[in-house]
């Protein structure tokens, strides 16, 4: 479960959100966050089946994904099973049930107390020191809504800063022990989150230990593409 998505940029429509002291089990996402893509295909009764064509996105084989409403592109591992993913703004998700690793491209469009284009500013300047502008001291706000919503018990928890290509993102990981059918294993979730142009992105992978890969959410974050709207919008005028 991707915390981050959750609570970067929570602000309310009316007036803004105290962010030190959310509790994510009571913030309201209809005041803190705009439309999620899912509840756009809703409410366009687009069919949820990721795989049937629609005009907002496309699949190719390969796992090459587009997908036009926010302007990105991505391309997850070969032979991937491909779903929506289980979070309410999970865009696509690829995984392999034998190995229970996962990959998930998640977007939250914010409600943003200022522009999405100082906020994209900001976090590309300095994300750590954005978020910790924002939440305090952010590493320890994380491990506590963790524990908070988690039903596992996340442990060894880091952050850091990486720039891949032109994009500058907010790094985090942690471990976990999970039992599966009585078999118990410990497993790690790998977080990349970027924010652009008043949107949150975040790439995350999670596997068992004895399967983690670092190479393969490497290359997913690589291959990753992010369009300026603003830059779309005057083409077409």
């Amino acid at each position: 479960m991707s915390v981050i998505l959750n609570i970067v940029s929570c602000h309310s429509k009316t007036s803004p959100i105290d962010t030190k002291n959310i509790d994510l089990m009571d913030l309201d996402k209809a005041d803190a966050f705009k439309m999620s893509f899912k509840e756009f295909l809703k409410k366009g009764k687009v069919d949820m089946e990721i795989t049937i064509p629609n005009k907002y996105e496309t699949l190719l084989p390969g796992n090459l994904y587009s997908n036009y409403y926010f302007n990105l592109t991505t391309d997850f591992p070969d032979n991937w099973k491909i779903d929506r993913g289980v979070s309410d703004y999970s865009i696509i998700r690829a995984s392999i049930e034998d190995s229970a690793m996962t990959i998930a491209l998640i977007a939250v469009p914010a409600n943003l107390k200022n522009s999405s284009e100082e906020s994209h500013e900001d976090f590309q300047r300095a994300p750590l020191n954005t978020m910790n502008k924002t939440f305090g001291d952010y590493k320890n706000y994380m491990a506590e809504q963790l524990n908070s919503v988690s039903k596992i018990k996340p442990y060894d928890l880091s952050m850091h800063e990486e720039k891949i290509r032109n994009t500058n993102y907010l790094v985090y990981s942690y471990k976990y022990n999970e039992t599966v059918e009585g078999n118990k294993y410990a497993g790690k979730t790998l977080g990349y989150q970027t924010v652009l142009w008043g949107v949150s992105y975040t790439l995350e992978y999670t596997a068992p230990d004895i399967f983690f890969n670092l190479e393969i959410i490497k290359s997913a974050v690589s291959n990753t593409n992010y369009l300026n709207p603003e830059l779309l919008n005057s083409a077409e005028k």
